[in-house]
């Protein structure tokens, strides 16, 4: 895998080296498309410990820190955006849908399969 890109501080090169970590101990590639999804989720990485750095020390009724707060959230919304949707990363859940009998990982692959090859049912 490479090596993550310039520009990332601590937070976003972490998270690279885990991912890194991960795809490397189940043989998973990335393609170029995903490096660039992978890069982005390192750079929100980075935004969401700017924030929190940002949040020390205010209390959290304060209109500045309502502000962040607000945009922590969508920080981390988007991170699981990249992460789980975008990527296909495992979220770490492993219960099973007792309507279908099947993983979040499988469904995730399901939706995968009928995007690139069409709904066949």
């Amino acid at each position: 895998m490479k090596s993550p890109p310039k520009g990332l501080d601590t937070a976003g090169r972490s998270l690279w080296r885990q991912v890194a970590k991960w795809a490397s101990s189940r043989n998973v590639e990335f393609d170029e498309h995903e490096f660039v999804i992978l890069t982005e989720a390192c750079h929100v990485t980075d935004r969401l410990s700017q924030v929190a750095e940002a949040l020390d020390g205010w209390h959290p009724a304060d209109p500045t820190a309502l502000r962040l707060l607000v945009e922590e959230r969508q920080q981390r919304q988007l991170l699981s955006l990249l992460l789980v949707t975008r990527l296909g990363l495992p979220t770490g859940i492993t219960t099973v849908d007792p309507a279908k009998g099947v993983t979040p990982r499988s469904r995730r692959a399901q939706t995968a399969a009928k995007a690139r090859w069409g709904d066949a049912s």
